[in-house]
């Protein structure tokens, strides 16, 4: 959690609405998955139950994991860190909100199971550069990734679909991020300053933390953790409802 000292500091930042996102990762967290096999039930539910709470048991260690990283950048004075933290949890968040959209639309039939399946399938497996491991790569059809922005755009339209207030678009938000973890502008004035009068440019040898850091940072986290949850919950709970779901063990 936030170091005590950061919270005196700055007491008008959201560091409390932050951490309570620590109970949500524990509540949902599970040490094991197991396929449920039986000769009785539908072969199409039994793989897409599985598949489906897999994916979102994956995305959710990555989002958890980031969201760890992220307290401890913080408490650490990682301000780049903080930033790719902050931005590949949108893109988790992004990711699974691309699955809930095609989920829905597969159980409202304007999608087949081969294609949700196949959706599926490179949500989970699909990269555009393959490592080299001991399996036979002959046998199995490496799917292309898909493009992280297609993603967000479709989060960006499920985003405001479901917010009941006129809020800020969710690309709206992701789109700085990313300039923060490029080498340009933004990414470069990270840890320094400059005085514009005398055109020195200063390098903090230990950059800290300002307050406007801490707020741009836990609110855009904050908008990727709420917006995450709500589509993870939605896409457990309809597959939970519609398919075979596996052993699950906490």
């Amino acid at each position: 959690m936030i170091k005590e000292e950061i919270r005196k500091k700055y007491p008008s930042i959201k560091f409390q609405e932050l951490e309570k996102y620590k109970t949500y990762y524990n509540d949902r967290y599970h040490s094991r998955l197991e396929p449920k096999l039986s000769r009785n039930e539908d072969v199409e539910s039994l793989h897409l139950g599985f598949n489906g709470i897999k994916f979102l048991l994956l995305s959710l260690q990555r989002s958890r994991l980031l969201f760890d990283g992220f307290l401890n950048a913080l408490n650490t004075n990682q301000i780049p860190v903080a930033f790719l933290a902050v931005r590949a949890h949108y893109e988790s968040t992004g990711s699974v909100s691309y699955f809930l959209l095609n989920l829905r639309r597969y159980y409202s039939r304007e999608i087949t199971f081969n294609k949700i399946d196949d959706l599926l399938f490179k949500l989970s497996v699909g990269s555009r550069d393959f490592p080299e491991r001991d399996i036979n790569r002959d046998s199995i059809v490496w799917p292309d990734a898909i493009n992280v922005l297609t993603q967000i755009e479709k989060a960006d339209n499920l985003f405001t679909e479901m917010s009941q207030t006129n809020v800020e678009p969710f690309i709206n938000s992701y789109n700085p991020l990313s300039e923060f973890c490029h080498p340009n502008l933004l990414g470069l004035t990270i840890g320094s300053h400059i005085d514009g009068k005398k055109g020195i440019v200063v390098f903090d040898k230990e950059p800290i933390y300002e307050e406007h850091d801490y707020g741009l940072l836990i609110n855009k986290f904050i908008i990727s953790c709420n917006f995450f949850f709500i589509v993870y919950d939605r896409c457990f709970s309809l597959i939970k409802e519609n398919e075979v779901m596996p052993e699950l063990i906490k």
